[in-house]
């Protein structure tokens, strides 16, 4: 998957929560936020991922004010890289 597919995988149920006065500019709010949106495929309880994903993130940093948001899988769904340092959760 690309930060393209990734966008449109979002917009299948991005909804507009503006009320009705500000409903006109809901399109390119939904634009500007899905323009922010990157896509990093990996496995991350490779050290490498990670240094990939840092990489990623430290190249967003650049073009914005604000630090740059993460969303990753649950920890269920991944648990290596969500244990401590002794392995445990």
């Amino acid at each position: 998957m690309d930060d393209e597919e990734f966008r449109d995988l979002i917009a299948l149920t991005l909804m507009c929560r503006l009320d009705d006065s500000a409903a006109a500019e809901c399109g390119a709010k939904m634009d500007y936020f899905l323009d922010r949106c990157h896509y990093c495929a990996g496995n991350y309880d490779e050290p490498t991922d990670f240094a990939r994903l840092d990489g990623d993130m430290k190249k967003q940093e650049v073009h914005t004010a604000s630090p740059p948001g993460w969303l990753a899988s649950h920890p269920n769904v991944c648990p290596p890289p969500c244990a401590g340092p002794d392995g445990t959760p």
